[in-house]
């Protein structure tokens, strides 16, 4: 038989190690690179590419005129969201927040917000050049004091299609919105809602455009409102963010900013 010198089982032995050792960093960082594919972009109805993700954001806006109210209001305050995907067909997400609010009478409150609860399912995945389709399932708690919410749970039912590529994605929904009356309890309003999401990978980041449109009700004026942002990877799991949205209606905030940073925590969980 032939024989092996010393130098050649070194070789190989160091061969068999690297390959190994590639073999361990292609494991840890294919979670990775799937959670960090896409931006990390915590928005209403919004699919998040992340296995698993959590934002903190902190958000002002000018001349809002909320649900049932004719009294504009500037608010400001931090929000705390997570989104889970145990299933690439499932998502969970959950988000709340503390805000303070002006009146232009003066009147200044403080308190915690509306917690919110989401769930999204695939209904059809995509062939060819079909988008995929997704039912999605809100519903906002009556966790606020008023007038910061309304005292009432309110939800909204709706239908996305999402298509995604290598370097953009794009999502847009359409659906009911069905909220309570903070003082009426049998003047339910119900509304048509869409909403559009894009992405588009961009030099070292992402480029973000978003579009909200509630239609005029019984109760309730048209809102609508469309927003430019971006966000980047600032280290190994944490990207940071930042968006301008503009009211296009008279309901909607005049102006708001909104600034985060998003955790992607890694395949062991830190």
């Amino acid at each position: 038989f032939p024989t092996r010198r010393s130098s050649d089982l070194e070789l190989t032995a160091n061969s068999s190690g690297a390959h190994m050792l590639a073999f361990f960093f292609a494991t840890q960082l294919t979670p990775t690179a799937y959670a960090t594919a896409q931006p990390v972009w915590h928005r209403p109805g919004g699919l998040v590419a992340a296995p698993f993700s959590v934002q903190l954001s902190g958000s002002a806006s000018r001349g809002e005129i909320p649900p049932y109210s004719l009294a504009q209001r500037d608010i400001a305050g931090a929000e705390l969201s997570l989104a889970w995907r145990p299933a690439a067909p499932v998502q969970l997400a959950l988000r709340w927040g503390s805000f303070g609010a002006r009146w232009p009478d003066g009147t200044q409150m403080i308190g915690p917000g509306d917690l919110h609860l989401s769930t999204q399912a695939r209904l059809v995945k995509s062939v060819g050049r079909a988008p995929d389709l997704w039912l999605a399932w809100d519903l906002k708690l009556p966790n606020a004091a008023q007038p910061l919410g309304t005292d009432e749970a309110d939800t909204q039912i709706s239908l996305w299609a999402r298509k995604s590529a290598e370097s953009w994605t794009a999502e847009f929904g359409a659906g009911l919105w069905i909220a309570g009356h903070p003082h009426q309890l049998a003047a339910q309003d119900d509304a048509l809602v869409m909403r559009g999401r894009a992405s588009r990978a961009t030099g070292p980041g992402f480029l973000l455009l978003s579009g909200d449109l509630r239609l005029r009700s019984a109760r309730n004026p048209t809102s609508a409102q469309a927003g430019l942002g971006w966000e980047q990877a600032v280290a190994d799991r944490v990207n940071i963010g930042a968006s301008v949205d503009l009211g296009l209606s008279p309901a909607a905030p005049d102006q708001s900013l909104r600034l985060w940073v998003a955790l992607v925590p890694g395949p062991s969980g830190t």
